[in-house]
């Protein structure tokens, strides 16, 4: 909840969705848990998290769909008209 309501804050005086600060606010907290996991439970530990953060139990149909969205909706949302 502290990660979030300083990511808000951060979002409200941030002048672009580029900005460092936005960035480190969006990852940070991933990177605090790959490199606690790292230091408490050494390589196994590491290991199993990442396990964790790669096995979903969907089918490539779902994958195929988010990914190509995504990237559809990105390109539509620059497109000129």
């Amino acid at each position: 909840m502290i990660s979030w309501g300083i990511f808000i804050g951060i979002g409200i005086l941030a002048d672009s969705p580029e900005s460092p600060i936005i960035i480190i606010a969006v990852y940070g907290p991933m990177l605090a848990a790959i490199i606690l996991t790292g230091l408490i439970d050494s390589g196994a530990g590491l290991k199993n998290l990442l396990q964790i953060l790669v096995h979903w139990r969907i089918g490539i149909r779902w994958y195929l769909i988010v990914v190509l969205g995504s990237f559809t909706f990105e390109l539509l949302a620059h497109r000129r008209i």
